[in-house]
């Protein structure tokens, strides 16, 4: 698909509201997310194979040269206390996904479930800044899904076109995860510019599929790389978590849900194991 044909998708598109579809919880302990330009030289270099989903009824306008689309903050769609960090950046993408090889990406099965949802979304590259236009060479199309599984909750799509000017992240295919690893998560929460929060440290790892982990992730997070912060190796996809957000009612706003480091429920975490090794080549 190309901008020809984005004008006809959006018209069918228009009436769906836009609701992130899996929950993440807001903070553990200290905040630890920062945006992309404030993290290490490494997060930065990983975080290039990071895309953000965006759906196709939230665009304005493309042409040979990019695409626009109607953006707003935080603030103005969660009615998020402005005092909240990036409460006044832009709101645009709907779930998070990461490049396994140039021309495919993993993402949460519930952010990509058939073949409309490839359709109806596109995915950006580097939206790494509050914003509502990008260029033609930061946006690649779900060509098709490859590989997916509802109850694992995993989508493997592959793309339009490869991406040869960023390395795609490595996967664990063998061996246990190290259960005193530091995590860092990479994406999109809440929609926003690029992400990183790291500090998210392992609380329980008895299932075969999943483990779970304290991060300061939210919705949109869905589909994010979970990283080992030292090995740099993707331990697994984030793919659900607890409640976002708690009404202040002094100021009649909402506000981040802070956990106790050991409280809440934690986030779910994929395990990268549990993908065929047959289908990420």
């Amino acid at each position: 698909m190309k901008f020809s044909g984005i004008l006809f998708l959006l018209v069918f598109y228009t009436n769906m509201s836009f609701a992130f579809t899996a929950n993440n919880k807001g903070l553990y302990g200290d905040d630890n997310r920062r945006a992309i330009q404030d993290s290490s030289i490494q997060e930065q270099k990983l975080a290039r194979s990071v895309l953000a989903q965006v759906p196709l009824y939230k665009l304005i306008s493309s042409n040979e040269n990019g695409i626009s689309f109607e953006v707003k903050t935080p603030h103005e769609i969660l009615n998020l206390c402005v005092d909240e960090k990036f409460s006044l950046d832009t709101m645009l993408s709907s779930c998070s996904g990461f490049l396994v090889a140039p021309d495919l990406l993993l993402t949460a099965g519930h952010c990509v479930k058939d073949k409309n949802d490839c359709a109806k979304n596109i995915w950006l590259l580097d939206y790494d800044q509050s914003g509502s236009e990008f260029n033609s060479e930061q946006i690649v199309y779900c060509k098709e899904i490859v590989d997916s599984n509802a109850s694992a909750d995993y989508a493997l799509l592959r793309l339009d076109r490869s991406l040869t000017d960023r390395t795609p992240l490595t996967l664990r295919r063998t061996g246990k995860l190290n259960p005193n690893a530091n995590f860092t998560v990479i994406g999109h929460p809440l929609g926003l510019p690029k992400v990183v929060t790291d500090q998210g440290f392992l609380r329980g790892n008895l299932l075969n599929k999943t483990f779970t982990i304290s991060s300061d992730t939210y919705s949109g997070n869905s589909g994010s790389p979970v990283i080992d912060s030292k090995t740099s190796i993707v331990e697994g996809i984030l793919i659900r978590g607890d409640q976002d957000f708690e009404m202040d009612y002094e100021f009649g706003c909402e506000k981040s849900l802070h956990c106790d480091l050991n409280s809440c429920k934690g986030e779910t975490v994929l395990r990268s194991i549990y993908i065929p090794s047959s289908v990420l080549h």
